[in-house]
């Protein structure tokens, strides 16, 4: 933080680029079948949407699970410390 405020950045932007909206994503990768407990960890996606309070479940004091959602969709996303 303290580096891109040196750099005249601002470390909190207003504004997000994303790749797809969460209605894209599911339709761009529901037939994707993908083993329990493996990554895509070659993708990199940006996504938006908003985060709902009673969607955040803690799994342990290094692991939580959140739903992202927008425009009547959402996805899991899995966090790890």
């Amino acid at each position: 933080m303290a580096n891109e405020r040196a750099e005249n950045r601002n470390p909190y932007p207003h504004k997000f680029n994303r790749d797809m909206t969460i209605p894209q994503f599911i339709e761009k990768y529901k037939e994707m079948e993908i083993e329990t407990g493996k990554f895509l960890e070659d993708k990199k996606i940006a996504i938006t949407g908003r985060i709902m309070g009673q969607g955040i479940r803690e799994q342990g004091t290094k692991l939580i699970f959140f739903d992202l959602e927008e425009d009547n969709d959402k996805v899991q996303i899995y966090a790890n410390a």
